[in-house]
């Protein structure tokens, strides 16, 4: 036997005797603990793996082996997204075929979006740490426990359900897992500190009985937008927020205007149905039984 042959045939069958364990440690996200660029993240690190064991385990999700083991920054941590709006409506203009445009740097979309703005159109430009990519990053881990949980919760639903449950209910049934995995979590696990849960909750939901009963003001409205109608939203924002961690801080304080509604509807107008529709139980299946199951195209890249 040749020596390039032996060498080969040691490589190969080391390979397909790996070591499972070995290999369940390899797919970790605490492992990034042992680097010491990431060392001061070990309690998020191991968090973490005990929020995706409890997504597999108790909420008997399928989320794949590459969910938050990765390590991947965006620009400042964040992902940049632009939306952009009719200005006497609440819709998408006719040349826009994406519910959102994403983009690989922060400059181009303030760009596009001046460019937008010009032309008349309402824009928002959103930074986010969580993607449905499910990747570690600096910015994710600076957010409190609850917040990291909910993410995580948030972008499993995502990973599980993948295109069976329909855009303007699946950002919603995202939240009220999250939501709900949250609470269950913490009273199962002590890894969370309930009371940091709750207001989180209360803070998410607050803002969404607001901005669904704006809404509903401005469809009535059909065009005609009151005098400072946009601002005083804003203001009101800003106090729902007052008290809020800063991840609800980084997802919602934005100026409001159609845009951000073309933003938030998903999340908020079905969120109370898709709560109570979970139950204790967190029944996915149940909560999304009859619902619509085509997702539109979304995120498409920079135009």
């Amino acid at each position: 036997m040749s020596t390039a042959l032996a060498r080969f045939l040691v490589l190969f069958i080391g390979m397909c005797c790996v070591n499972p364990l070995v290999a369940q440690q390899a797919r970790t996200a605490a492992r990034w603990a042992t680097e010491p660029a990431y060392a001061g993240y070990r309690h998020q690190l191991q968090l973490i793996d005990s929020l995706r064991q409890f997504c597999t385990d108790e909420l008997q999700l399928n989320v794949g082996d590459n969910f938050y083991n990765t390590w991947k920054e965006g620009n400042d941590s964040m992902f940049i997204y632009l939306y952009v709006s009719q200005p006497d409506t609440i819709a998408l203009p006719p040349f826009v075929t994406s519910l959102v445009w994403s983009f690989e740097k922060e400059d181009p979309a303030i760009a596009k979006s001046n460019e937008l703005k010009q032309q008349g159109y309402h824009t928002l430009v959103y930074k986010t740490a969580g993607t449905s990519g499910a990747f570690l990053n600096s910015k994710l881990l600076s957010y409190p426990d609850e917040a990291i949980a909910f993410i995580v919760f948030h972008e499993a639903v995502h990973r599980h359900v993948g295109q069976m449950v329909d855009y303007n209910y699946v950002e919603a049934l995202c939240d009220a897992v999250a939501n709900r995995a949250a609470i269950k979590f913490a009273a199962n696990t002590g890894m969370l500190a309930m009371p940091a849960v709750m207001q989180q909750k209360e803070v998410i939901e607050n803002a969404y009985r607001f901005l669904n009963t704006k809404r509903v003001e401005l469809d009535r409205l059909r065009g005609r937008r009151p005098r400072n109608i946009f601002k005083i939203s804003s203001r009101k924002m800003t106090g729902l927020l007052l008290h809020a961690n800063q991840f609800l801080c980084d997802r919602m304080r934005y100026p409001v205007n159609n845009a951000y509604f073309i933003r938030v509807q998903p999340y908020a107008i079905h969120y109370f149905e898709m709560y109570e529709g979970l139950g204790d139980a967190i029944d996915i299946s149940k909560a999304t039984t009859g619902l619509p199951g085509t997702e539109p195209a979304k995120g498409e890249k920079e135009p």
